[in-house]
């Protein structure tokens, strides 16, 4: 099975670590940079140019719709899945417009994460 590099982006400190152990539990994903806010995750994907970013949607700087817009313009590569709390018609709706390729609550499962990374590294969209 294929490795896939991936980004987290997430400006809670503590939920961004926890993801990050989870994943790098995984045999088949490898967490390449990690991002506080939306400027962060754009320097790391310039610099590391990973298969997806996970990117939560409210951060400081610049959100995650805005930073997901200036990945697929500057990286169309790299795929993002946002991971958030908003389960709102306009956030999911800002999300997909700017062109992420999968949208995820916070409170999804490992399983269901690791199958919206290994979509999105496929170029498949999962909502």
């Amino acid at each position: 099975m294929q490795r896939t590099t991936v980004v987290v982006a997430d400006d809670h400190t503590l939920l961004r670590q926890a993801l990050v152990n989870l994943l790098q539990k995984q045999s088949h994903v490898v967490v390449v940079g990690e991002a506080a806010d939306g400027m962060e995750a754009l320097e790391k994907v310039k610099l590391l140019a990973p298969d997806v970013v996970l990117m939560d949607l409210k951060m400081p700087r610049l959100d995650g719709a805005a930073a997901t817009r200036s990945i697929m313009q500057e990286s169309p590569g790299t795929s993002v899945v946002i991971l958030t709390v908003s389960d709102t018609d306009e956030d999911l709706a800002a999300a997909v417009m700017a062109g992420a390729k999968g949208y995820l609550l916070k409170n999804a499962t490992l399983d269901e994460l690791l199958r919206a990374i290994e979509a999105a590294a496929a170029g498949e969209a999962v909502l």
